[in-house]
């Protein structure tokens, strides 16, 4: 499995659920979504991404 599926596939998963129809719900939608993740797993999900690259 892909790194990112493992963010993916949850993302995937509530947007379904949603059954979003119109642009203006889907970005509420994303909006609603950003509080299920905590910083930690964001920094996370960047870092193994590599968008945080030690110096």
């Amino acid at each position: 499995m892909r790194r990112e599926a493992a963010a993916e596939a949850p993302l995937d998963a509530f947007l379904r659920a949603k059954a979003i129809r119109t642009a203006e719900a889907l970005w509420k939608a994303l909006g609603d979504l950003c509080d299920s993740f905590s910083p930690g797993e964001c920094a996370n999900y960047f870092r193994h991404n590599g968008y945080f690259q030690s110096t």
